[in-house]
């Protein structure tokens, strides 16, 4: 039997309904993946687990595609291949994001809301981790950051046809002190 319903129920872990395996190979992977959230199976491993498992807790684990005219998630979506993409309806800030990190779990890309003086405007941010620079766009700036040999903090900033260079929380460059 490679495939099956059961009503067995001990806890929300238990195996509902599975496919592309047997019954012991679809507890075993609902384990797997229970004991270890970020576990990412080789193909052997899969060739030894159910391709399909739905747990009576409402998990489903599932190996192959996802063919779709739609849907939602109210949680993370995680792509995991060594590099993540993370795909979050309210980040740390109560806003959605999409957010980009390596293998070091460093951030280097994401997109936001961020709140400005009429509301919510997007932004778009990126990181370089073995260097601390970053590169800030949202519709009315752009920033470039950069850390000096000396820890202060180094900014170009583009605002409305105004360039301004800061170190630190100083302005030390405005393009308003250029003769006219």
């Amino acid at each position: 039997v490679t495939a099956g319903v059961s009503g067995i129920y001990d806890d929300d872990d238990d195996v509902a309904f599975w496919a592309g395996g047997k019954l012991e190979q679809a507890i075993l992977t609902v384990m797997r993946f229970r004991n270890d959230p970020d576990y990412r199976p080789t193909d052997e491993e899969w060739a030894n687990m159910a391709n399909f498992v739905a747990t009576h807790g409402g998990d489903v684990f599932l190996r192959g595609y996802i063919y779709a005219l739609g849907g939602y998630f109210r949680g993370d979506v995680i792509s995991a291949n060594g590099y993540k993409i993370v795909i979050s309806p309210e980040d740390e800030y109560s806003v959605p994001s999409i957010r980009m990190y390596d293998y070091n779990e460093e951030e280097l890309f994401s997109i936001s809301l961020q709140y400005g003086l009429g509301g919510m405007i997007p932004s778009i941010s990126m990181f370089d981790p073995s260097s601390s620079d970053r590169l800030y766009f949202r519709p009315d700036s752009m920033v470039a950051e950069q850390k000096g040999s000396d820890g202060y903090i180094y900014q170009t900033q583009i605002m409305g046809g105004r360039i301004i260079m800061v170190k630190g929380s100083e302005i030390v460059w405005d393009q308003n002190m250029l003769p006219k």
